[in-house]
C-alpha cells in the first residue's frame, strides 16, 4: 500500500481487515455516529434541527404554534399568524405529526412483536395486568 492509498482512507474501519473486530467495531461506531446525525438534524422532533428551523423561519414555538394554527382552522376561528408564517404552520404539523406517529408506532410495534417473540407469558401476565388495571372499576369516593 502506498502513501497515497494511505491518506486517501480516512475511515479506521477501510484500514482493518475486514471480519476482524476491529473492522466490525469501527464501522458500527461510524454508523452509530451517522446515524446520531442524522436524527439530531430532524426538524420534526425536538432536537437540534428544530431549533435550526425555528431560527432559520423565525416563528418561536414553531410546534406548538402550528398545532394551533389548525386548532383555530377546524373551529372556524380566525388564525393570529402572520400571511408568510401561515405556510410554514400550514406544513409543519401534519408532517410533525405523521413522523411521531409513524416512529412510535413502529416501535411499539416492534417493542411488542419482542415481546411476544422471546418472552411470550411475561408479555401475556403484564398485558393482562394493565387491562386488569385499566379497565377495572374504581371505587368511588364516599362524600360525608
Amino acid at each position: 500500500m502506498s502513501d497515497d492509498d494511505l491518506g486517501d482512507r480516512f475511515w479506521c474501519w477501510k484500514l482493518a481487515v475486514p471480519g476482524t473486530w476491529l473492522f466490525t467495531t469501527s464501522y458500527l461506531l461510524m454508523a452509530a455516529a451517522l446515524l446520531t446525525v442524522a436524527i439530531n438534524l430532524n426538524p420534526l422532533a425536538k432536537f437540534d434541527g428544530y431549533y435550526l428551523a425555528v431560527a432559520l423561519s423565525g416563528i418561536n414555538n414553531l410546534r406548538s404554534r402550528s398545532f394551533g394554527f389548525y386548532a383555530h382552522l377546524l373551529r372556524c376561528q380566525p388564525t393570529h399568524a402572520r400571511a408568510q408564517d401561515a405556510w410554514v404552520l400550514a406544513v409543519y404539523a401534519p408532517f410533525s405529526l405523521a413522523y411521531t406517529l409513524f416512529v412510535f408506532g413502529h416501535l411499539v410495534l416492534w417493542l411488542g412483536s419482542w415481546c411476544f417473540t422471546h418472552i411470550p407469558t411475561l408479555s401475556l401476565l403484564l398485558l393482562s395486568a394493565w387491562l386488569l388495571y385499566f379497565y377495572a372499576p374504581r371505587p368511588t369516593a364516599k362524600t360525608a
